[in-house]
């Protein structure tokens, strides 16, 4: 009788401490990033002109690109993870040309030379 009231009163114990909690998930953004910053050297270079970033068919005007590091004044161009075809032209001319993969949450730096 006494090793069924012990058998009981753990089985009711491992019963009371199940964990009710979930891990919620919901609030992960799918989104990934670009950022365009430029060496020191180059940083008067590129005040003089226009700087236009295209993401496959978009194309983004660039007012400012801040120095490496400064990055985190830098804008900042949300787009989907995936594979994306970028390309940085300064006055007509292209300066970088990629096909680049962004992972989620992932922020890919564009140093412009």
């Amino acid at each position: 009788m006494k090793q069924l009231i012990y058998i009981v009163a753990i089985l009711w114990m491992c019963v009371g401490c199940k964990n009710t909690y979930m891990a919620a998930s919901s609030g992960i953004d799918e989104k990934a990033s670009i950022i365009l910053i430029t060496e020191r050297a180059n940083k008067q270079k590129y005040k003089k002109g226009e700087v236009l970033l295209h993401i496959d068919d978009k194309i983004y005007t660039v007012d400012k690109i801040p120095e490496v590091k400064y990055a985190m004044k830098a804008r900042l161009f949300a787009i989907t993870q995936g594979k994306h075809h970028v390309v940085v032209s300064f006055n007509g001319n292209k300066v970088y040309d990629k096909e680049v993969f962004i992972g989620r949450n992932e922020t890919r730096k564009i140093i412009l030379r």
